[in-house]
């Protein structure tokens, strides 16, 4: 392939789960590790994947941080999954609006943005964040007119089995297998736009 010289740039955008937590804070194992299997397989020497994913940020907290990623660097993709923390404390409404911030301002960026909805908990048994979790959701999917969407809710492996179970750590955390799976999804999820974007470097 003939280059136009700069590489292509993917931005995952996150908390712990985009940061990687395992073992109860002791391992880090994010799921940038398989997108960028992914991506080198399919357009060698084409694309980098940096991961900024913090631990226990909620999603009001993250805007001047995605600021100075954005104005930082060109990326052409930006991955975000937020709002988990968020649940626990704060109103539906609120998770929405501080999510519509942040999309726009990777929209405005001129980055493919790709939005994430909140994953379950692997014993998803708390009604009060099960029903702010649907409305948020929710929310994410109908809203995608300038995104693509990855519905982690219903895609990823939800346990109670076995072989599922090998996907989580900790309830709220995948295990290293889960975060590559994650990893295989955003690349699935965003293979057209991967596939324009590497032709238009050409």
């Amino acid at each position: 392939m003939k280059s136009s010289g700069r590489k292509l740039s993917v931005l995952a955008f996150g908390d712990s789960l985009t940061f990687g937590m395992h073992r109860y804070g002791r391992g880090e194992h994010p799921y940038r590790i398989k997108l960028q299997e992914c991506l080198e397989d399919a357009h060698p020497g084409v694309w980098d994947v940096i991961e900024r994913g913090i631990p226990g940020e909620e999603a009001g907290e993250m805007g001047p941080r995605l600021v100075g990623e954005l104005t930082s660097k060109k990326f052409d993709v930006v991955v975000l999954l937020a709002g988990t923390n968020d649940l626990g404390s704060r109103k539906a409404s609120d998770i929405i609006a501080d999510l519509a911030d942040l999309h726009t301002k990777i929209i405005d960026s001129g980055a493919h943005l790709l939005a994430v909805t909140i994953p379950l908990l692997q014993f998803d048994t708390f009604k009060a964040l099960t029903e702010k979790r649907t409305i948020v959701n929710d929310w994410i999917r109908e809203n995608s007119i300038q995104a693509s969407v990855l519905d982690l809710e219903n895609l990823f492996p939800k346990g109670g089995d076995d072989e599922s179970d090998e996907y989580w750590d900790d309830g709220l955390h995948f295990s290293p297998k889960g975060y590559d799976y994650f990893g295989k999804l955003v690349f699935e999820a965003l293979q057209p736009v991967f596939q324009k974007l590497t032709e238009s470097c050409e």
